[in-house]
């Protein structure tokens, strides 16, 4: 369950108390429209809160609270960039001396978010290069630069289509100014969530330390985060990019409008299941393994753009055959070929995988990331129980909404 109180105007704090965990983790979010002129500024931003965690003796004061960790992220949720800094630190009740960490740990990692407040220069160019480095090793892992640039060409003329990091030229034309004007943008301005998961003592100590911290800083007018439909392509695109690779990336693009219904998501998520999102989908058992046209076959399912992708490594060779063949097991599945076993399947293993999500701090923590969107933030149990009343006419209903608009590959040289 998730209590979620408005500490101040665009600013909310949501805990959840978990005591399964050894550790607590709090994640703070700021969130502002994805712009292509801000972009790159904005996820810069990550390496400015990092700037303390250089410093000898703020790391010596973290490993003081039994090794806390902070870490930063920047990632996207449709049209909002979501710049975020955490830390995770060990419950209070497991010290020693029944130390207060959650306090100290909080206080530290507030102190990253506001360093820039006291600090005169943002000594930009390594973080510059920081940044850089992260773009181009999402570009040097070819499965994910192809799932990458099929989104980009589904969503194009969309700002869907940006990567919240940025560019490598866009990061590399910032100016000290522009990233000062990002820095005080993203403190002032971007509606910002707090997720603290813990005990509740713990998560009551982090509302009252951030609470002060946070009424401390002038803020203006905060933009509230908002989800919104996109016109998107209807009409089919075909792309070919060629690149030193050996095996082709094959990567096709199916659409539907979106809505944020949970229950219409979970019958997607089981519609995904038993198409490509599991080991005994149809991708998996016809595509990879019946007829052996893949080395590796999958779908997932993002339900902020309303986009389905199938993902897949094929020999150049065999790329037609595979499309069709992909193509072909989702027309089956908008036409209901499939029993009411496989949607029993489908629905087991996913709520399988959900409880596993459980029991895991940070799949935990990802989990209500995707969920600070809502006015009130759903728990995997209760998803569960969507999922529990999917049927197959559902799955049929939800499958045809969808149209395949862009077929990608990423095949070799020669």
């Amino acid at each position: 369950m998730v209590v979620r109180t408005k500490l101040q105007e665009g600013i909310f704090f949501n805990s959840i108390v978990d005591n399964k965990f050894k550790n607590n983790v709090v994640t703070i979010h700021f969130i502002l429209p994805l712009n292509e002129k801000n972009v790159s500024a904005n996820a810069i931003v990550t390496s400015v809160f990092k700037s303390k965690l250089k410093l000898a003796e703020f790391n010596k004061k973290l490993k003081a609270l039994y090794d806390a960790s902070i870490f930063v992220e920047v990632k996207k949720f449709a049209g909002c960039q979501d710049v975020s800094i955490g830390v995770q630190y060990i419950k209070n009740r497991y010290t020693m001396g029944n130390e207060n960490i959650a306090k100290t740990a909080v206080e530290l990692l507030f102190a990253c978010i506001t360093n820039q407040l006291t600090d005169e220069k943002i000594e930009l160019e390594g973080k510059k290069q920081e940044l850089c480095d992260s773009i181009k090793a999402d570009f040097s892992d070819k499965v994910l630069y192809a799932k990458k640039r099929c989104k980009e060409i589904m969503f194009e003329s969309t700002v869907c289509a940006l990567d919240p990091k940025g560019t490598l030229e866009g990061v590399n034309k910032l100016l000290e100014k522009e990233v000062t004007e990002a820095y005080y943008r993203i403190l002032e301005a971007a509606q910002i969530e707090i997720i603290s998961i813990g005990d509740e003592q713990c998560n009551f100590i982090v509302q009252e330390v951030l609470a002060k911290g946070f009424g401390k800083i002038t803020s203006k007018k905060r933009i509230q985060k908002k989800l919104s439909a996109y016109d998107f392509r209807k009409e089919e695109k075909y792309v070919i990019d060629k690149m030193e690779v050996e095996q082709a990336k094959l990567t096709i693009g199916f659409i539907k409008p979106i809505d944020f219904i949970e229950d219409n998501i979970a019958q997607t998520c089981i519609l995904n299941n038993i198409y490509g999102g599991s080991a005994v989908s149809k991708l998996f058992c016809n595509v990879r393994e019946k007829l052996k046209l893949c080395y590796y076959c999958g779908a997932e399912y993002d339900n902020f753009t309303g986009g389905l992708t199938v993902n897949s490594g094929v020999d150049k060779q065999n790329l037609e055959q595979a499309s069709e063949a992909i193509i072909r097991e989702f027309k089956s599945m908008q036409n209901g070929e499939f029993s009411e076993e496989d949607v029993s399947k489908a629905k087991l293993d996913y709520k399988n995988r959900l409880k596993i999500l459980t029991d895991s701090l940070d799949y935990l923590t990802m989990w209500y990331e995707t969920r600070i969107f809502e006015d009130n933030p759903i728990s995997p149990e209760d998803f569960c129980n969507m999922v529990d009343k999917v049927d197959k006419q559902s799955i049929v209903e939800q499958a045809r909404k969808f149209i395949m608009t862009t077929k990608y590959v990423l095949e070799g040289v020669n």
